[in-house]
């Protein structure tokens, strides 16, 4: 999760400090690219709606995918339509990750922006310890963690 960037380009850790001071938990924008990703989004949101931490949003930015991905993401923003956005390019066309993310970023409210790829899951604290980190470090303008890996979905297992 990072800052995001204000109009200078440069981050701002007084975001942070006003946030702690204020009481509040600053919005998170959680972005979501994704290309034909039915296999997966559906976990990937889920997992963010699970989260501890409720002051977010959730982009979710569809690449022209060909697959069921695009009627699980509009669901899930027409049951959520306070939390969770869908949005597509021009003509449904593909125009790739680096792209679609830059859309979720000019599009996003928060203070904060966290990217999710459509093919991860976050654990349910993560949003609150990440957001915790950058309210007690107000240098800090990015959080990281450590990542897990499995493979129990996958069709073709390899050790």
């Amino acid at each position: 999760m990072r800052m995001k960037p204000r109009n200078n380009g440069h981050f701002s850790s007084e975001l942070t400090l006003n946030a702690t001071m204020e009481g509040r938990q600053p919005l998170v924008s959680v972005l979501t690219a994704f290309f034909n990703a039915e296999e997966f989004l559906q976990e990937a949101i889920e997992s963010v709606l699970a989260q501890s931490y409720e002051n977010w949003e959730l982009l979710l930015i569809d690449d022209g995918s060909q697959d069921n991905s695009t009627a699980i993401a509009r669901n899930f923003a027409v049951k959520h339509p306070e939390k969770i956005f869908y949005i597509e390019h021009d003509h449904h066309q593909n125009r790739g990750a680096a792209a679609s993310r830059n859309v979720g970023l000019r599009i996003a409210r928060g203070e904060y922006i966290a990217i999710l790829d459509s093919d991860d899951v976050w654990l349910p604290h993560k949003l609150d310890r990440q957001v915790a980190i950058l309210q007690a470090e107000p240098r800090a303008t990015m959080v990281y963690g450590v990542s897990l890996y499995w493979h129990s979905w996958s069709r073709n297992r390899r050790i």
